[in-house]
């Protein structure tokens, strides 16, 4: 990878971020963005199931 390709990965990665936590929000925190909760300090409640089933089936004891 070319020190310009880097440059632009890594700029790329900062926005995709800044996106992901300051701009889009989240449907699970009540859609707030991430940011928004963690500044205001807010207690999120749990808005999702989880459809995962632990197989109680133990391998290799």
């Amino acid at each position: 990878m070319t020190l310009a390709a880097a440059g632009e990965a890594r700029n790329l990665l900062k926005t995709v971020i800044n996106l992901y936590n300051q701009e889009r929000p989240h449907m699970s925190i009540g859609n707030l963005t991430p940011n928004q909760v963690y500044q205001n300090n807010i207690k999120t409640e749990k808005l999702w199931k989880n459809y995962y089933v632990k197989s109680p089936i133990i391998v290799n004891q």
